[in-house]
């Protein structure tokens, strides 16, 4: 059984925070398993290299490497997913009565930012629509992508 654990070991990589530091599109720096540096992962043409010692003496794509491809490659796949919910931009009814006659009545300003409030002609109540992030202080698109990515292992 000749199975390559350097896929694995990238993806031990990337379970870590702080791992890797992006320095422009084709330069990234990787932090070494052992805790003594970081190696200089390059991109000349179509080829990745990097300056660890298994990919200088054996010439293979090393773990510093992979983690690089599967950083990029989950970075594309958040970035051309959707996140699967949507805020519906007026409620159908409203939360307290039931009721239809429901309009637009003002902002309100918290630190998420602006919040669409909605006013009740029969009740007299204004409300907000709940998108399941009410008392979170990040922006629900990082909190969905950050879920997303977890769950996905």
């Amino acid at each position: 059984m000749n199975q390559d654990i350097r896929p694995q070991r990238a993806i031990q990589i990337l379970a870590k925070e702080n791992q890797i530091k992006r320095i422009d599109a084709s330069t990234y720096k990787v932090k070494s398993q052992s805790g003594h540096g970081s190696y200089l992962v390059i991109k000349v043409g179509d080829e990745w290299k990097c300056e660890c010692p298994d990919y200088m003496n054996r010439g293979v794509t090393c773990k510093h490497i992979y983690s690089i491809l599967f950083s990029l490659s989950l970075r594309n796949h958040v970035s051309s997913e959707g996140l699967g919910f949507t805020i519906p931009e007026k409620p159908e009814n409203c939360i307290y009565c039931g009721s239809t006659a429901v309009v637009r009545r003002g902002l309100r300003k918290n630190q998420r930012g602006k919040t669409q409030r909605f006013w009740c002609k029969d009740c007299g109540k204004r409300f907000v629509l709940n998108d399941g992030f009410s008392k979170m202080r990040n922006d629900p698109k990082i909190i969905t992508i950050a879920l997303d990515a977890y769950f996905k292992g």
